[in-house]
């Protein structure tokens, strides 16, 4: 190799430069070169042998590999009109991320996701965890089991009522869960989740979130549980830590029932007093979203700092 010959008496950074000037037997720079016989003779049978390879002289194999890397340059980057061809996938794009389309499509995806796993199928399920199994099935099988045992009723009552009823008041979440992510797994895989996040990413990026935290926190206004569990779908360990604390302030079906029960307790008279605690819900992120983004820029400077 010429640069193996030449590495100790050319600058490292000019090395490569150096080299082709050898091969092309440039005669103005091998003279500011002070090199031993040996090296000389090295250089000029590596030169031989790659002609005799190539069947051409030096300069005109440089000069041929230069025009052969211009070419591949220009066809990675000139598209010929009459041969280009949209794929589907750029057919969907102009679609799903048009400047108009693309939030009422968005809008449109997520009640279907929301529909299926709040309100339908994953409701249906929980209410039948819930009601049945865990509500008749469980207790009564227990209960007549206890009681067949002779058990005291202050244990019955804690294994029936406190064990059994808390276990299946937090596995009635599954159904919606298992609804939820099968939904957000199909739109995984199709590619639309890579989409509205890059639609959305212009607007969550003011507070330092992915386009993908605005999904956690619409499930969140249904409930906040299959809401929290949405974040796994977020790559950033920061940006799931960050949403799944914001989505804790939307407001879900749970926190209805504690709003309706304040303001019907205390402020009877006043019908503005429910709908104004639950937009204020919606909009409290904003500000911990914002605490938030400070304080990473903040830390961003002292680092540079």
């Amino acid at each position: 190799m010429i640069s193996d010959q030449i590495r100790e008496v050319v600058p490292a950074k000019q090395l490569r430069w150096y080299a082709i000037k050898l091969f092309e037997r440039d005669e103005e720079i091998s003279g500011t070169l002070t090199l031993t016989p040996e090296q000389e003779r090295e250089i000029e049978a590596t030169i031989n042998t790659t002609e005799k390879i190539y069947d051409d002289v030096s300069d005109s194999i440089v000069v041929n590999a230069r025009y052969d890397f211009i070419a591949r340059v220009m066809n990675m980057c000139v598209i010929d009109a009459d041969d280009f061809r949209m794929s589907w996938s750029d057919r969907v794009d102009r679609i799903v991320t048009n400047r108009f389309l693309a939030l009422p499509i968005f809008v449109f995806v997520m009640w279907v996701v929301y529909y299926l796993s709040i309100q339908t199928v994953g409701t249906i399920g929980s209410n039948w965890m819930n009601d049945v199994l865990f509500g008749k099935w469980v207790p009564d099988f227990a209960t007549n089991v206890l009681t067949m045992w002779h058990i005291q009723p202050w244990l019955k009552s804690l294994v029936v009522n406190g064990i059994i009823n808390g276990i299946g008041s937090v596995l009635g979440f599954l159904p919606q869960i298992m609804m939820l992510f099968l939904c957000l797994g199909i739109l995984e895989d199709c590619g639309y989740m890579a989409r509205i996040s890059f639609v959305m990413d212009r607007v969550f990026h003011r507070f330092n979130l992915s386009g993908k935290s605005f999904i956690p926190m619409l499930i969140a206004t249904g409930c906040g549980v299959p809401g929290i569990m949405a974040t796994r779908t977020i790559e950033s360990e920061k940006d799931r830590r960050m949403t799944i604390m914001l989505t804790t302030f939307m407001p879900c079906s749970a926190k209805l029932t504690i709003i309706a029960l304040v303001s019907g307790t205390f402020f009877p008279q006043n019908t503005w007093v429910a709908p104004s605690a639950y937009f204020m819900g919606i909009l409290a992120w904003y500000f911990p979203a914002s605490s938030l983004r400070r304080r990473s820029c903040l830390v961003v400077r002292r680092r540079r700092l």
